[in-house]
């Protein structure tokens, strides 16, 4: 999905704190390069606009690179704090969503000049190779979206590898949370695809008004609600509380073992991050 690949300009730190990447550091320097390849699979950019790109996405990265560092190690202790408090109240669980929410506003903001990097100097060629790209993209997910059964059994791999990176292992009553959540979105996942298609359908539309294109690019992926209907802001809202409260249920469903490694994966984290 496009939204994936340019969306490494400002959550690459994110992705690696998310994915429990055992290098942070490494994976950190790797990062322009990267995210940079990314781009360049949904733009086919020339060599001169690569390298650009590349130097703007490491230049953004080493400037803020406390900032984010900070941000990421604030999340971090905080985990660390509750990691053996088996019943977290509703709006502890949804506190850390929101502090999730505002390190995503706040590292839009740190690499605005990539976005404008990319997005500014866009050719009319880039963007038609853009959408060329998502729609193969789009069609992918629309196959897999096309039978619930496939899509459970895809999310619940990936579900089961992010479990084993934080936790080591995967309970059985864990699978059957999250196979519950998925069958209980499965239409707003479906929903979500037509969002994507009309993200992508309005670079079309503000082609020739690139700050208007840049600064709708800039909200859409701080989550500003202006860049969302108001359908796609209600139907949102419900996903993210299902999205919550599946969380406190896998939470509580932790056994000692699992909450023993969490603790040990996140202080690993923390000290990779220090290298930074």
């Amino acid at each position: 999905m496009f939204e994936m690949k340019i969306a490494t300009l400002f959550l690459v730190t994110l992705p690696l704190f998310l994915t429990g990447c055992s290098r942070m550091d490494i994976a950190y320097s790797f990062a322009p390069r990267f995210a940079a390849n990314q781009l360049e699979d949904a733009f086919d950019l020339s060599s001169s606009r690569y390298h650009k790109i590349k130097d703007s996405i490491e230049k953004d990265l080493k400037a803020n690179k406390s900032e984010i560092k900070t941000g990421l190690v604030g999340i971090i202790d905080s985990l660390a704090k509750v990691a053996d408090n088996k019943n977290l109240s509703p709006d502890e669980i949804k506190g850390f969503f929101s502090t999730g929410k505002d390190l995503q506003v706040r590292f839009v903001a740190l690499l605005k000049p990539s976005f404008e990097e990319v997005l500014g100097s866009m050719s009319r060629n880039e963007l038609e190779n853009l959408k060329t790209y998502s729609d193969e993209k789009f069609k992918k997910s629309e196959e897999k979206l096309g039978d619930v059964e496939k899509f459970k059994k895809v999310s619940l791999e990936q579900f089961e590898k992010h479990m084993d990176t934080f936790f080591d292992t995967v309970t059985d009553e864990q699978r059957r949370l999250y196979s519950g959540f998925l069958t209980e979105n499965f239409e707003y996942y479906k929903y979500q695809l037509g969002v994507r298609r009309n993200f992508v359908a309005r670079f079309d539309s503000l082609f020739e008004t690139k700050p208007e294109l840049i600064d709708y690019v800039l909200k859409y992926y701080s989550g500003d609600s202006t860049a969302k209907s108001d359908e796609y802001r209600k139907k949102q809202e419900v996903y993210f509380q299902n999205v919550s409260n599946v969380a406190g249920s896998i939470w509580q469903s932790l056994t000692d073992r699992q909450r023993t490694e969490f603790k040990k994966t996140l202080a690993n984290m923390r000290s990779d991050l220090s290298s930074l």
